[in-house]
Parts: C-alpha cells; sequence; structure tokens
C-alpha cells in the first residue's frame, strides 16, 4: 500500500484515535501533514492511481466506496462476509440498478465463519 483513502467520517475517527494511543507498537504520531481533501473523487483518485501513490487501500468508508465503483476506480473489492445481523448499518450496494460485474479471485475462511471475499471486475 502506497496511499490510505478515507472518507470524512472514517478519517475523523483514525485521527481521534491514533493519537491517544501511542504505547501501542502499531500506533504512529500522526501529525496528518500528508493528507488533502479530494475535491473531484473521479479526477483525483484516477490521477493518483497513476502516480507513485497509486498502490491505494480504501479502508472503511462506505460512501467513498460507492463513489470509487461507479466512477470504475476498483481494482479489487476485498469484502469480509461475518455471520451476523445487526439489522441496519451502511448499504455498500444501493438500489441504483447500476452493474458492475466482479469475478472471485480469491477467498478464504478465518476464525468464527468469517469469510475474506476478494474480486477483480470484469471488463
Amino acid at each position: 500500500m502506497d496511499t490510505l483513502l478515507l472518507g470524512k467520517t472514517t478519517y475523523e475517527m483514525f485521527a481521534a484515535f491514533w493519537p491517544s494511543r501511542p504505547h501501542q507498537p502499531d500506533a504512529q504520531k500522526v501529525e496528518w501533514n500528508n493528507s488533502r481533501i479530494l475535491r473531484n473523487v473521479a479526477n483525483d483518485v484516477a490521477a493518483l492511481q497513476k502516480s507513485d501513490g497509486g498502490n491505494i487501500l480504501v479502508y472503511g468508508s462506505a460512501p467513498l466506496v460507492k463513489a470509487l465503483l461507479h466512477h470504475d476506480l476498483i481494482d479489487e473489492l476485498r469484502l469480509m462476509a461475518h455471520p451476523l445481523s445487526i439489522g441496519g448499518g451502511l448499504r455498500l450496494f444501493d438500489d441504483n440498478r447500476e452493474l458492475k460485474k466482479f469475478g472471485l479471485k480469491h477467498s478464504r475462511a478465518i476464525n468464527d465463519g468469517v469469510l475474506i471475499l476478494e474480486y477483480q471486475p470484469i471488463s
């Protein structure tokens, strides 16, 4: 991963969490000095993909992922299916009937029946 791309809400959660956890070995001192707001997701992410920061990870951020899906800016989609029902939450795939085809690249089961599913777009 070269770049971590976060939506507004996920960014705010990360920014609030990491500075308060300096004792954890995985924590970093977060200065957020290399952060920027993307004004035009389609153009900005397409340019980022072509740059040195082109290996991009999006963590959470369902509205951002929806925009990336809409603009065909997803090279790989990794979903984690948990065997539980919470009765609500954000939907990654809306009822807009926009067809996007993906082929299964890899799948595996981990603890407690959680499935990790990796897909690639089909042209």
